[in-house]
């Protein structure tokens, strides 16, 4: 406690006794009285407590050297030294203590990092690592050969996924290291899947294919990347196409536990076989049916034709080419399998134009007018007169006289038919006698004109004063040497004519002369 006395200007005296109470907390220092150190470097530590600032000092005892003033000494020697630290706070409190460092040659560093050890897959395995020797305290570092950290402590643990190699690496306070190692081998059943080698079928077939595996559970399964699957679960699929595949499944047990196998699906077709219908011949602007039969394939068949700018569908189907033509056929079934043919459609053009040629007044030459010949044609000439012939060219005598009709059809060995009509334009023949003898004997009794091929006629026979003594209008109507009236018989002599027809292409004639009366 603390006493004040106040004494005034009257003499007066006051005293009072003021109670002090220390609240402060004492200088307290932890500091090891000896220290046991490898060759090497050394850390001091001076735990210290108190009313700071901390005025602290190591002094080396051999020298009274200051060899720090801090509460951590850092220290690098190889002999034994004597220390001692000195502690002050500012309260007057004080504390010092001397500290033997003693130098040590470390016992070897020997370690154990356990038996070898087996394991499932994912099974959490146990690590345990003993010091047998060495100098605390000690630093440990689990590895595997891979490098994956398993932990910094004497017991670790690895969740097995692969036969490993574990290594332990322990180093002490002497900075010693070594290592051990152990090996833990993953035992577990190889996964194994069996499903067919083979399946085959045609393109309609659907395949049902199941597997089967020696796991029941934790196996992912997964079925290769085939958009014809379908109905798909882990140990069976459903396929149907048109092409033939190869179905792998493959398995996953884990822990590098896998296995992929494989089915072969074989799409069997029966070849398709075609038979056409021979080779054709149709006339131009006639119809061919092409018709086929197939066999072999898958389902229904199609039927596709082409030739001559034609892409149709069906069968039979019907054409009308206009120039002789190679069809093919393409067959094809549902599992796209295919199968060709050709057909040759010959077209037969027949021609029967002709020329005509004049020989002479009456008769005329026919021959056909052909682009090509046709050595197989077969020939057939008529004509509106009645005459007929068979011969390929002719010469034929009319005996009409005006527009007579040709036609001549020729007809192909295969029946091909052409008929070609034309006109022939025969002159009138007109042949007038220049005497005859009325005389009853018989013989030249009429002047009779010969005259075919008119259309119109008109006869006048004059004396030769100009007197009218005949006259016809009908060239069947012949003069007998009689007058105009018929009365009389004319008398011999020399009469003059004038004869006019027209004839059957409507031109005009006009035929003059003189006609002798002998008896």
């Amino acid at each position: 406690s603390i006493i004040a006395q106040v004494t005034d200007g009257c003499g007066s005296i006051a005293t009072e006794e003021i109670p002090v109470t220390n609240d402060l907390e004492p200088l307290v220092v932890i500091v090891p009285e000896e220290v046991l150190m490898c060759p090497g470097d050394v850390s001091i530590e001076a735990v210290i407590t108190g009313e700071g600032p901390f005025f602290i000092n190591w002094t080396d005892l051999s020298n009274f050297n200051n060899i720090g003033n801090e509460a951590i000494l850092d220290l690098t020697t190889s002999d034994p030294v004597n220390l001692q630290i000195t502690v002050s706070d500012n309260c007057n409190g004080f504390f010092f203590q001397n500290v033997d460092v003693i130098i040590s040659a470390p016992e070897p560093l020997e370690i154990y990092a356990g038996a070898d050890q087996e394991g499932g897959c994912l099974e959490e395995m146990f690590l345990s690592g003993t010091v047998l020797s060495g100098v605390e305290p000690y630093t440990y570092s689990w590895v595997t050969l891979d490098n994956q950290n398993l932990g910094n402590n004497s017991l670790a643990s690895l969740e097995l996924e692969e036969t490993e190699i574990v290594i332990l690496t322990v180093s002490d306070f002497c900075n010693q290291e070594t290592t051990d190692s152990l090996n833990i081998e993953l035992v577990m059943e190889p996964l194994v899947i069996e499903m067919p080698v083979l399946l085959s079928g045609d393109c309609l077939s659907t395949f049902e294919i199941e597997a089967t595996s020696n796991y029941i559970d934790d196996v992912m399964y997964t079925w290769g990347d085939n958009d014809d699957l379908y109905e798909v679960t882990e140990l069976t699929a459903t396929y149907q196409s048109t092409e033939n595949a190869i179905i792998e499944l493959s398995g996953d047990a884990g822990c590098g536990n896998t296995v992929t196998v494989q089915t072969e699906l074989f799409i069997v077709s029966e070849p398709i076989q075609i038979t056409l219908v021979s080779d054709t011949i149709i006339c131009f602007e006639g119809v061919a049916s092409l018709a086929a039969s197939s066999t072999g394939g898958t389902g229904d068949l199609t039927y596709t034709w082409s030739g001559n700018n034609l892409i149709e569908q069906g069968n039979p189907i019907n054409v009308s080419p206009s120039y002789s033509n190679l069809y093919e056929l393409e067959v094809n079934d549902l599992c796209g399998n295919s199968a060709i043919n050709e057909v040759y459609v010959e077209v037969q053009h027949v021609e029967s134009l002709f020329e005509v040629s004049s020989l002479e007044e009456e008769t005329y030459f026919f021959a056909p007018n052909l682009d090509s010949p046709c050595a197989d044609c077969s020939y057939l000439w008529e004509f509106t007169d009645g005459f007929e012939s068979d011969l390929e060219s002719l010469s034929h005598t009319f005996n009409l006289a005006g527009y007579i009709g040709a036609t001549l059809t020729v007809t192909t060995s295969a029946g091909c038919e052409s008929l070609y009509t034309d006109l022939v334009n025969v002159p009138a023949i007109v042949y007038v006698p220049n005497a005859f003898t009325p005389d009853n004997d018989g013989i030249n009794d009429v002047w009779k004109i010969e005259i075919r091929g008119i259309d119109e006629y008109a006869l006048r026979v004059f004396n030769r004063w100009g007197n009218l003594v005949f006259e016809s209008f009908d060239p069947e109507v012949h003069w007998k040497g009689e007058d105009s009236f018929g009365d009389y018989y004319v008398p011999n002599g020399v009469y003059s004519y004038i004869l006019k027809y027209r004839s059957l292409d409507s031109q005009a004639f006009t035929k003059k002369g003189s006609v002798t009366i002998l008896r």
